[in-house]
């Protein structure tokens, strides 16, 4: 996201402080206009802190084996200098959405994690976990997706089928189970949607094929693993 000039981010930040930031037609979740203008708002003031802190960023603490898209969260708490209120779309102030930042090492750019999605999956995979603990190490798996991955056999854990809508799509996307039991969302079909649209010759052989995912979005892979492009498909890596 490129950066706006600094007259144009001082009138903003005028505004922040003003008591304009959030007008009540931009209350709900589920508005794109509220979305929208939250990311830009929130984009304002990150580039004004890290320009006034000399290129820190304002983020939570995470730790090393922190999933990419799930380790830079905006800390709120320290951007209150540069904006009026926390948006109400975001966790912190009742909302569905963790902010967090990607692409920190050159142009730190914000998107949105999908809480409940991230919560559902987090359950799921406790769920798993007791199960295989309960049946020897057996996992409840179904049919074979990528090497080491399974669909889930729910049934088996006496659920209904869990499915995810995308945030890219109309689709709705599948949590698949590991050997080790760690759970993830199969983002598979929206990234070969995403190729189609972009053309598989401008793929890179080592790319994350995720980051077409965040390229034209507001939104990043939660719960997901790194894809690469093999075979003409995307194929999720074995990263456990």
């Amino acid at each position: 996201m490129n950066k706006i000039s600094h007259g144009f981010m001082c009138l903003i930040l005028i505004l922040l402080t003003s008591g304009c930031l959030y007008p009540d037609d931009m209350r709900g979740d589920k508005s794109t206009g509220a979305i929208k203008e939250s990311i830009t708002l929130v984009q304002t003031a990150v580039d004004a802190y890290q320009q006034a802190s000399g290129g820190l960023l304002p983020i939570k603490n995470s730790e090393m084996d922190t999933p990419i898209y799930e380790k830079y969260i905006i800390d709120f708490n320290k951007l209150s200098a540069y904006i009026g209120q926390t948006p109400a779309v975001a966790f912190e102030n009742g909302g569905n959405y963790y902010f967090v930042l990607v692409n920190v090492e050159e142009d730190p750019a914000v998107k949105l994690m999908d809480i409940v999605s991230f919560q559902k999956i987090n359950a799921l995979e406790r769920e798993i976990l007791l199960y295989i603990s309960s049946n020897n190490g057996a996992l409840p798996k179904s049919e074979e997706i990528y090497e080491n991955w399974y669909s889930i056999d729910f049934s088996l854990l006496g659920q209904k089928r869990l499915q995810i809508k995308s945030p890219y799509s109309e689709s709705y996307l599948s949590p698949i189970v590991h050997t080790s039991g760690i759970v993830k969302i199969d983002y598979g079909i929206d990234i070969m949607k995403m190729i189609e649209n972009y053309g598989e010759e401008n793929i890179s052989m080592n790319q994350d094929l995720r980051a077409l995912l965040i390229e034209t979005s507001n939104f990043v892979p939660v719960k997901s693993n790194p894809y690469d492009w093999k075979n003409e498909e995307p194929i999720i890596r074995n990263t456990f």
